[in-house]
C-alpha cells in the first residue's frame, strides 16, 4: 500500500492522511512487516509527524539494533 505524498501541510486533508499512514504503519509493525512500516514512518516524519519518528526509533533501536539512527529520530 501507498500512503499519498503530502505535499503542504496546511492541505485539509493532511491531518487525516497521516492518522492514516500511522494507522497503516502500526498494522504492519504487528504482522512484522517492517521494512514496508519503517518506509511509512519515514514518509511521514519528514513531514513532521513526532509520532512517527518516535516509531522510527523504536524501530531502530528494538528491531534493526541500529542505536545511532534511533538518537538521530530523536535528535533529528
Amino acid at each position: 500500500m501507498v500512503i499519498p505524498k503530502v505535499n503542504n501541510p496546511g492541505d485539509i486533508c493532511f491531518v487525516d492522511r497521516m492518522l492514516d499512514g500511522i494507522e497503516l504503519a502500526r498494522q504492519l509493525r504487528r504482522n512484522r512487516r517492517w521494512r514496508e512500516a519503517e518506509n511509512i514512518w519515514k514518509d511521514l516524519a519528514r513531514t513532521g509527524s513526532e509520532e512517527a519518528r518516535e516509531q522510527l526509533a523504536k524501530y531502530y533501536e528494538h528491531v534493526s539494533r541500529d542505536y545511532e539512527k534511533a538518537l538521530g529520530c530523536l535528535n533529528g
